[in-house]
Order: C-alpha cells, then sequence, then structure tokens
C-alpha cells in the first residue's frame, strides 16, 4: 500500500513522509536498543551460566538459611532468570524473524528503486547495475 486509493500527490506524499519519520525513529530507537544489548551480552552470558549452576544451588540454599538477610537476590529467585532467559530466546527468535523480513523489504524496495533508476537487486537480494 503506497497511499490511499483516492489521495493526491500531496497527501501522497504527506503521508509517505509520516512513514520516514516513523520509520526512522523506530530504526534509531533499535540501533540504540542493540547498542545497549551489546554492551552487556557478556554480563547475561556469566548470569545464564551461573543459574543452575552448582554455585547458584550453594548460594540458593545459603539464601533457604537466610545467609543473606536483606541482599537484593532476586537473581536466586527459580523465576526471574529463568523468565529473562525464556524471553531472551523468545526475542533472538523475533530479531532473526525480523532480519529475514527485512532482507526481503530491502531487496523489494532495491528492485523497484531500480525500475527508475537503473540499478536495483536480483530475488536473493544481490545489486546490480
Amino acid at each position: 500500500m503506497i497511499g490511499k486509493e483516492n489521495s493526491g500527490p500531496a497527501e501522497r506524499v504527506t503521508r509517505m513522509e509520516s512513514c520516514l519519520d516513523a520509520s526512522y525513529a523506530a530504526v534509531r530507537d533499535l540501533s540504540e536498543a542493540l547498542d545497549r544489548y551489546e554492551e552487556i551480552i557478556d554480563r547475561y552470558e556469566e548470569l545464564a551460566a551461573y543459574y543452575g549452576s552448582p554455585e547458584w544451588r550453594a548460594d540458593f540454599e545459603a539464601d533457604e538459611a537466610g545467609a543473606f538477610g536483606d541482599l537484593k537476590r532476586g537473581v536466586l529467585s527459580e523465576d526471574a532468570v529463568y523468565d529473562l532467559i525464556t524471553e531472551h530466546s523468545e526475542l533472538m527468535e523475533r530479531l532473526i524473524r525480523a532480519a529475514e523480513y527485512g532482507k526481503s523489504a530491502d531487496a523489494r524496495s532495491a528492485a523497484a528503486a531500480g525500475d527508475a533508476s537503473g540499478h536495483g537487486a536480483d530475488e536473493e537480494g544481490q545489486l546490480y547495475e
């Protein structure tokens, strides 16, 4: 859908400008989120390795015995880390699907642009002149 069926050029350009603004903001936000994720991935992997390890089990048992008092210890709950790992896995699947869709959308856009410019992309997304 490029624009509404009965819209004129000004309405179409206005709508496409809105699409550009919204798309740019979403891409920028995703890029910033990925930057933050890349900064902490080592910490996430450390946490995932800790969860269920002999060290985690010993810490869990110490907590059950009251060894940590008022110390923040959500990491020892049986749900918090598990839920994070599950959410992380689901997010990775979404990112893979988004990347596959984005690649095909980029190829379609390049092919469409090629119709007007003489440049384009084949069905696999390879650019040509």
